[in-house]
C-alpha cells in the first residue's frame, strides 16, 4: 500500500503504553494493532502494523486502504498532548510525508475525514496547528 493520507489519532483512553494497545486489540480477533504507529506519552513512536498492510483506524471514506493510522495514546478530549508527545509527532509526520511525498494538507484528524462521525483526535489537538508546523518543518 502506498499510502496518500495520514489520519491521526487518539486512544481515547488512558493505556499505560503501547503495548497494552496491542493487546487489546488482538483481543478482539484484529490480526495486529489497528494503528501503523503509536506514540507514548513519553514521545517514544512504537510502530504498529506495517505500513504495507492496510490500517483498521478509520473505515470512512476508504482511508484504511489509502493511508496511515497514527495514535497519541491518552484521551485528548480530556487534556493537550504532553509536549514529547507532540514533539515525536511532528518528528513522524514529518518523516512519513517526506518519505510517501505527502503533503500537509493531507494530514487529517480522524475527525476531519469525509463522513465521520467522531471527536477523535480530541478537542486538544489542534490540526490546523499541527498542518502549519509540519508545513514548516517540510521546507
Amino acid at each position: 500500500m502506498v499510502p496518500a493520507y495520514l489520519i491521526i489519532h487518539h486512544t481515547g483512553a488512558e493505556e499505560k503504553d503501547a503495548a497494552q494497545v496491542r493487546r487489546y486489540h488482538l483481543s478482539l480477533g484484529w490480526r495486529d494493532v489497528g494503528y501503523h504507529f503509536l506514540i507514548e506519552r513519553d514521545g517514544n513512536t512504537v510502530a504498529g502494523r506495517s505500513p504495507a498492510l492496510p490500517g483498521a483506524h478509520c473505515r470512512t471514506d476508504g482511508m484504511n486502504g489509502r493511508s496511515l493510522g497514527v495514535a497519541l495514546i491518552g484521551n485528548l478530549e480530556e487534556h493537550p498532548p504532553l509536549p514529547d508527545q507532540l514533539t515525536a509527532l511532528l518528528a513522524l509526520l514529518t518523516g512519513l510525508c517526506r518519505c510517501y511525498a505527502i503533503p500537509p494538507e493531507r494530514v487529517l484528524g480522524h475527525r476531519e475525514v469525509r463522513g465521520a462521525k467522531t471527536a477523535c483526535p480530541g478537542r486538544y489537538l489542534d490540526m490546523n496547528a499541527v498542518r502549519h508546523l509540519l508545513g514548516e518543518g517540510l521546507t
